[in-house]
């Protein structure tokens, strides 16, 4: 029945309002809805309470309604500009290829370090599973705990994301080498980053982000796409052989099953998850809101006022079965916002997070600043079925946002002017002590 109402919704948005695939309208109803079907083909997977389908449900199109409502509004009265990269008066090149060559140069050192300590173990599964036990903990194989080499795969992927962005929309063949030469090592560097620490999440995320910048520049589907697109599926499947999937006396058609049976677990495994969520007193782990909550608890303790009651802490959620054998520890977006604000703050939460994405995704064609930052929200929106990503990218927001201002304002500063002032500023000084003696 939800399955039917969600399939009859997004038959409306694309036939009748010709809503396209990156709407957030169209978007998240089309990945939930997917989700759902999923379930239908494999029946080795439980099947889903309808009370929790009909919650689902209801929030989705909550959702899909509050965007549709301020898309109206904004076609009503408003007239953005239709721009695009070719329009900006200014775009600084060498820093953006400056701070490439930098990020691929310290991923190097990154990826080195995880280099020998594999070599150091000497057994490719086993590895995976160190770094794929040490992702569930939190607790890092290598230490990270540096400012440089905490923020580094991070500051590797958004600049490589701006690199890509302006190589496919600039007209100029200017410094052309530099972008094509960059466009595979760093694309390289700044994946193998997320890797080898473990981050599959971090890669699925990434390479997401990536394809929203194709398409929303205007590319359209291409035989060389689907080629890159399929590898990377194959490379999935063959680490999650190597990390989780048992193929002991399996024939080729029964470990494809299995690792297509892997990713449904992988992306949707929250849509049954969340069964035992409603049911069962379950932990909801989120480390930007018990980052923010025990920061606003300090500070109250200064004053020495009541502190917030958070249930907050840093832990491995608990992993409950979803099928025979197939165990997830995700629990959705909405679990997240349930967990923390309640139903009718979770209500709140999404129209204000609708909102937000909506104006952003109205803006995209305004300036590459909101482009760049509408294509870093569209994994937010496909991993809902996977975990809050709206809150958590905040640092990722603020980021794209500090790199584009870079990028694309011009800054004049003059060094001569700047040099003056320092030396009448002591000139000052000096005479100031003198007068005290």
């Amino acid at each position: 029945m939800i399955e039917i109402l969600l399939i009859g919704l997004l038959l409306i948005y694309r036939y009748v309002w010709r809503l396209n695939f990156f709407n957030p309208a169209f978007l998240i109803l089309i990945v939930w809805t997917i989700g759902y079907v999923c379930y239908l083909m494999f029946p080795t997977l439980y099947a889903i309470e309808f009370e929790t389908k009909a919650i689902l449900g209801a929030y989705l199109i909550l959702f899909s309604l509050t965007s549709i409502l301020i898309q109206g509004i904004f076609k009503r009265y408003s007239a953005c500009p239709q721009i695009n990269i070719n329009t900006i008066s200014y775009i600084n090149e060498k820093l953006l290829i400056f701070l490439n060559y930098l990020a691929f140069f310290g991923g190097i050192f990154y990826i080195y370090r995880y280099v020998s300590l594999y070599i150091s173990i000497g057994d490719l599964s086993y590895y995976f599973y160190l770094v794929r036990s040490s992702a569930l903990s939190g607790e890092s194989l290598i230490d990270n705990s540096g400012r440089l080499m905490g923020n580094l795969p991070s500051f590797s992927m958004i600049i490589f994301v701006i690199l890509f962005y302006v190589y496919l929309n600039k007209k100029t063949k200017k410094y052309n080498s530099h972008y094509k030469f960059l466009l595979i090592v760093g694309f390289l560097s700044s994946s193998l980053m997320q890797l080898v620490e473990g981050a599959r999440s971090g890669l699925v995320q990434y390479l997401l982000i990536l394809f929203a910048i194709y398409f929303l520049s205007g590319r359209t589907l291409t035989k060389k796409f689907l080629g890159y697109f399929s590898l990377i599926i194959f490379l999935f499947g063959v680490i999650s052989v190597f990390s989780r999937i048992h193929t002991d006396d399996k024939n080729i058609f029964e470990i494809a099953y299995l690792i297509m049976e892997h990713i449904v677990l992988y992306a949707y495994g929250s849509l049954k998850s969340i069964d035992y969520f409603f049911n069962e007193n379950i932990f909801i782990s989120h480390g930007v809101f018990y980052g923010y909550i025990s920061s606003l608890n300090q500070f109250l303790e200064i004053f020495m006022l009541n502190t917030l009651d958070t249930k907050l802490s840093i832990e491995q959620m608990q992993f409950v079965e979803i099928g025979p054998d197939l165990f997830t520890n995700v629990y959705s977006f909405l679990a997240v916002y349930i967990f923390y604000f309640g139903f009718l703050g979770t209500v709140l939460t999404i129209v204000g997070v609708s909102i937000v994405v909506t104006i952003i995704y109205q803006l995209k064609n305004y300036h590459p600043i909101f482009l760049l930052l509408y294509a870093v929200i569209v994994p937010a929106i496909i991993l809902t079925t996977f975990h809050d990503y709206f809150f958590a990218y905040i640092p990722y927001f603020v980021r794209v946002i500090l790199l584009s201002i870079l990028i694309f304002y011009k800054f004049k500063i003059d060094i001569k002017n700047i040099i003056r002032e320092i030396r009448f500023y002591i000139e000052v000084r000096k005479e100031s002590i003198l007068k005290r003696l």
